[in-house]
């Protein structure tokens, strides 16, 4: 008589052997190549770790980045305004000194006229 053990292991062995037979003529096949590249995309695997201070560390450090970066950029604006009033002004003062040396100028011509005269 057969136990149940025997049976068990007759009916793994049998379904193992019908797998691997399977594996065979799907490989053989044409679209076997298609099968076997996309078996690793159907297989996947999640896992989860709970917050601690060591897996914590990098969203942190992207905080931190993007801090660091927002303030870097309204110093460059800063600065960028700070120029540009820098410029303005040596504008300014370029032109006050040229009309002052056009008004020496014309002075001294209006003075050499009158002593010709």
């Amino acid at each position: 008589m057969f136990s149940y053990k025997k049976i068990i292991v007759w009916l793994f062995l049998g379904t193992s052997l019908l797998e691997v037979c399977a594996l065979f003529l799907v490989q053989k096949s044409p679209f076997g190549d298609v099968f076997f590249a996309n078996v690793g995309s159907i297989v996947t695997m999640s896992g989860t770790v709970l917050p601690n201070p060591e897996n914590t560390l990098l969203k942190q450090l992207r905080a931190k980045e993007t801090q660091l970066t927002m303030q870097e950029e309204q110093l460059l604006k800063r600065e960028h305004a700070t120029l540009q009033i820098f410029l303005y002004g040596f504008v300014a003062w370029s032109v006050l000194l040229g009309l002052i040396c056009i008004n020496f100028y014309l002075d001294y011509r209006h003075r050499k006229e009158q002593r010709m005269a």
